[in-house]
Parts: structure tokens; C-alpha cells; sequence
């Protein structure tokens, strides 16, 4: 695990942090919540495109951002464009697919400036013994990410390009809202080619298609943000 930063956030306690809601010690008791706060590593500051954790590493923390979005690649070290493989979100738990394993499979970056929290799983493990809900927290996260990955799988197979590019769009936008964030209006820190990986088309098909979107007043994606103008009309690509 590498950090490019050398100025930790200022301590925020897990009692007080804002993905507090969407973490695993959500129904912890105070006295609880005090002990699992303890074992938490402070979040540490990762730059754009910065590598928070390389393919290969040992696996000992899951990662969680309070702020910025984590960016799953197949390989960070090559010098061709990485291969988008996920898209993580503040309050989004990194890392459940390598439990089991003793190395971490892909290469994770910061999709912008991130503040990353790292939680080692084996002190996790041993908290969650004493503390069942975290436990359960654990499983509903393995189970939603699960969830997630089949999603990824559908949108990216058999389908064509307009559903595609908004059906991503879509999914996004039902992420944020599930945190009780604007689901219309929203950061997307990504290239246009690092969404045409993602989504397994060409860079120009994804230009194309959200030009369009722009002309139809459906979405503008413009200086990475997102503007959902009508959601009836990303629904109705979106069932192409």
C-alpha cells in the first residue's frame, strides 16, 4: 500500500464522519463505535491518478473513501490506457473480492483527489467476532457488490452503445441518490476514455452519444460533471 501524499486529514472520528451511515459501524453502540474508530487508520490524501494500492500487493486492508472516487484498473503499470474495470464511490467499501486471496488481484487509483480510510481486515475479522452487526454490515456489503458486478456484467454485454452510455449514466445517479446525495447533478472525474473502457466501445462512440444526449437536453457531461436535464429520456435509451 503507497501513499503519494504526506499530509494526513484532520482527524475525523468515525462517530463525527460523513460515510458514517454507509460504513460498517453504522449500528454500533457509542462505546462500540469508539473501539472500531481505533483501529481505523486515518484517511491519508491520494492525488489524481495516483496508485493507492498495486496489483500484487498483499492483501491486509479493505479501503473506503471519504472523499474522491477509487478507480479499479487491471494494470496500473502499463503504459497503455488503463483498463477500467470499476468505479467506487465515497462511502463504498474497496477491496471485498480479494478476502480469500493473499494478494490483491488489480491495481486501484484515485479517480481525483481523494481522502482514503484503510481498515485491516484481520483486525476487522476479530472486531466483527465481538460485534455481530458489523459482521452482518460485511456480508450486505459483499452481497451488494456482488449485485454490482452482475450489473457491470449486463451493461456491458449484448447491449448497444446508446443503452450503454446511459444505463452507466443511470447507475451512477441511483448510487449517489441511495446516499442521499443529488442524484441530477453529480462529479464524474473520468475521461471520455476512460468511460468508453468501462463500458467496452470506442472513445468516439462515447463522444458521439453523449453529444447527442447534450442536443436532446437528456445529460450534458461537460468538464467532468454530470447535468441529468430528463431522466425520462436516459430510462428510454436505457431499454433499447
Amino acid at each position: 500500500m503507497n501513499s503519494t501524499g504526506s499530509q494526513q486529514m484532520p482527524h475525523v472520528s468515525c462517530h463525527f464522519c460523513g460515510q458514517r451511515a454507509f460504513c460498517f459501524p453504522s449500528a454500533l453502540p457509542r462505546q462500540a463505535l469508539e473501539s472500531f474508530d481505533q483501529l481505523v487508520e486515518r484517511p491519508l490524501p491520494f492525488e489524481h491518478d495516483s496508485v493507492i494500492v498495486q496489483s500484487g500487493e498483499p492483501f491486509r486492508f479493505l479501503l473506503m473513501a471519504r472523499s474522491g472516487l477509487i478507480k479499479q484498473v487491471a494494470d496500473a503499470d502499463s503504459k497503455q490506457p488503463h483498463q477500467l474495470l470499476d468505479i467506487y464511490l465515497p462511502g463504498e467499501v474497496v477491496g471485498l473480492e480479494a478476502i480469500g486471496d493473499t494478494h490483491v488481484g488489480s491495481s486501484f487509483l484515485a479517480a481525483d483527489k481523494a481522502f482514503i480510510c484503510r481498515i485491516p481486515y484481520g483486525k476487522l475479522t476479530l472486531f466483527g467476532l465481538r460485534h455481530h452487526s458489523v459482521q452482518k454490515a460485511l456480508l450486505l456489503k459483499m452481497g451488494r457488490q456482488l449485485r454490482q458486478r452482475q450489473r457491470r456484467f449486463e451493461l456491458i454485454y449484448g447491449r448497444c452503445a446508446a443503452n450503454k452510455v446511459a444505463s452507466f449514466l443511470l447507475d451512477l445517479s441511483t448510487r449517489l441518490k441511495q446516499q442521499g446525495k443529488v442524484p441530477d447533478r453529480f462529479a464524474l472525474p473520468l475521461s471520455q476514455i476512460e468511460i468508453a473502457s468501462y463500458l467496452d466501445l470506442a472513445p468516439e462512440t462515447v463522444n458521439r452519444h453523449l453529444r447527442r444526449l447534450k442536443k436532446e437536453r437528456v445529460a450534458t457531461v461537460a468538464n467532468r460533471e454530470v447535468v441529468i436535464h430528463a431522466f425520462a429520456g436516459l430510462l428510454a435509451d436505457a431499454k433499447r
